[in-house]
């Protein structure tokens, strides 16, 4: 699927996004992940706190801006 782990400089708008949820939840940071593809999706993914991971497509990132991606993610919860 190409699933690649990326860090705050690659990408920094959705590393800021997915910070403050962590934060406003009281829960530690999880890793981020980005998939190429043209098909809008995101998802969230863990085992433990400790193996957390939130994974969003490039095109979802594209096609949403920072409140409508915020909503999304707080919808899974």
């Amino acid at each position: 699927m190409g699933v690649r782990t990326v860090d705050e400089y690659d990408t920094p708008k959705f590393h800021a996004i997915v910070r403050r949820l962590a934060e406003n939840a009281g829960l530690p940071m999880p890793k981020v992940a980005i998939i190429p593809s043209e098909t809008p999706n995101a998802f969230a993914t863990s085992r433990d706190p400790k193996h957390a991971r939130v994974t969003a497509t490039t095109e979802i990132l594209e096609i949403l801006n920072r409140d409508e991606l915020e909503g999304g993610f707080l919808g899974m919860s």
